[in-house]
């Protein structure tokens, strides 16, 4: 197991269940979307497969979790699941939440202020854990 695991903006649902309070303010995906990136990431394979989607499996025994997301990203009800769904199964799980954000802005870094403060978050609790 590793020490940590680092989640940018998880996609853990891959159902197209999920709660997508976000869909206005989402600059990048639609719900419908979901579906048919899900489609052809799956490949034929059930959605609700715990490899498929982590919010159907077991967390029990996973290594701390930082989980990161923008307020505003489709996204974002998952990473708050996943958070409670962690902490439910006594794993030491952080969710940063920044607002206003695209999905995946931490790739941003130089053009987005943001992008460098969770990357050094990210190298903080990285090293925080496996010193």
């Amino acid at each position: 197991m590793p020490a940590c695991a680092i989640c940018l903006s998880p996609w853990v649902d891959l159902s197209g269940a999920a709660s997508y309070g976000n869909v206005e303010s989402c600059a990048m995906f639609r719900p419908e979307d979901v579906s048919a990136f899900a489609e052809l990431y799956l490949n034929g394979k059930s959605p609700r497969l715990p490899e498929a989607s982590r919010l159907f499996g077991d967390l029990h025994g996973l290594p701390p979790l930082l989980i990161q997301a923008s307020t505003s990203e489709l996204l974002f009800d998952e990473a708050v699941q996943l958070d409670q769904k962690a902490k439910k199964s006594g794993v030491d799980s952080t969710l940063r939440e920044y607002p206003g954000l695209p999905h995946v802005w931490q790739m941003c870094n130089g053009l987005m202020p943001e992008a460098g403060a969770a990357l050094r978050e990210i190298a903080a609790f990285i090293y925080d854990k496996t010193k």
